[in-house]
């Protein structure tokens, strides 16, 4: 009996495997239960690391990472969807020196093959969290306590309701994200709040471009906010640069162009250069060249503490009362802001739902609940 029992264990096995041949997984990882000898195509046999199931998983498959903490230096060659339980709870570090995730093909080669990465953190590596020559996306993600680059990009890289904290660059410019050369990036609902460097904090170089929505870069330590070099292109929109110990914007390659944005108690000045306005800005002082009949200079935004005010992010809200509520453009205003705010809001309640500047709107999350609809 028992050596049948074990033929039809060996022959389930098998079938299993051919099934993920056919399949392509999905691909399943535990580190407190898995092994990588393991088929690793179910949440009952999963593979110990994530290098073990990349190792199995073609390009494009999806591999589902438990919580844990997971500590290899992990280089991802092919497109992979990386799955986690939550950025709270899947972690990826590499606590022996260098960076966490290295994205880039075996010969360094820009082929921009597609990795996403969802609900997991990149967290308390010795060297940078990650390092990118192809095409990824982050969301749900946050990338903390690296004692490098939070992230280095030279490819291109989306990054969507995330957060990228507290790392520390000791040597290298781009404390939380540097875009090299070609890089692409965009950055939608994120929150850059304790990271330090000499130098900057968010740069793009080169001939970098770079897109910025509902982006709060905020509580930030020495190092310039946001910085701009060689032929680097970028546009800010509901953007809240505040509150940083360095400079809020150096821009040396004259391709910065903002609106609905705020910039606004940082180390003076503000600006080291003048910005192109394309409308509804607003600084404490007149060092950024908001020059538009819709801009506000010289005048305190009256921002709330940075803090946790519902979604996922960090934000500063507008306190009440404040003249950035109902002051931004509607036709460049992003349908929600990080929290999910319904954007424009009637913030100053005179009948006229006009968006505010900055990351954060005027206003607080209603909790929609849907009844049932009862049919007679």
């Amino acid at each position: 009996m028992m050596s049948l029992l074990a033929g039809l264990w060996t022959l389930f096995s098998q079938m299993e495997t051919a099934v993920a041949e056919i399949n392509g997984g999905p691909w399943y990882v535990n580190a407190s239960t898995g092994n990588d000898g393991n088929a690793c195509l179910s949440a009952g046999s999963p593979c110990a690391t994530i290098g073990g199931a990349f190792a199995k998983a073609d390009p494009g498959d999806t591999i589902h990472i438990a919580a844990g903490t997971y500590d290899e230096a992990l280089v991802l060659n092919h497109a992979v969807n990386l799955l986690g339980a939550g950025a709270d709870q899947t972690i990826l570090t590499n606590s022996g020196g260098g960076t966490a995730v290295t994205i880039q093909d075996g010969s360094g080669n820009l082929s921009q093959f597609l990795v996403t990465m969802q609900d997991l953190a990149i967290q308390d590596a010795a060297g940078r969290g990650i390092l990118t020559l192809e095409a990824v996306e982050l969301t749900n993600v946050v990338i903390q306590n690296n004692k490098g680059q939070g992230i280095y990009n030279a490819g291109t890289i989306t990054i969507t309701n995330s957060s990228i904290r507290n790392n520390v660059a000791a040597t290298s410019s781009g404390a939380a994200i540097i875009n090299y050369d070609i890089a692409k990036m965009t950055m939608t609902d994120v929150t850059v709040s304790g990271n330090v460097n000499d130098n900057s904090i968010v740069h793009a170089q080169n001939n970098a471009q770079a897109t910025l929505t509902n982006v709060t870069i905020s509580g930030n330590y020495t190092g310039t906010a946001l910085v701009t070099s060689g032929n680097a292109v970028l546009t800010a929109a509901n953007v809240t640069i505040a509150n940083n110990t360095g400079n809020g914007l150096e821009d040396y390659s004259g391709g910065v162009a903002m609106q609905n944005t705020v910039i606004a108690n940082n180390e003076a000045p503000n600006c080291w250069a003048l910005v192109t306005s394309l409308g509804n800005n607003l600084e404490d002082t007149d060092t950024c060249g908001f020059d538009q009949a819709s801009d506000i200079v010289s005048t305190d935004p009256q921002l709330e503490p940075l803090g946790s005010n519902g979604g996922d992010v960090q934000t500063q809200l507008p306190a009440s009362g404040s003249p950035l509520i109902d002051a931004g453009r509607n036709d460049v205003c992003p349908a929600m802001d990080p929290r999910g705010v319904i954007r424009p809001f009637d913030g100053d309640d005179n009948g006229s739902k006009i968006c505010d500047i900055g990351a954060a709107e005027f206003g607080t999350i209603i909790y929609q609940i849907f009844l049932p609809m009862i049919v007679k």
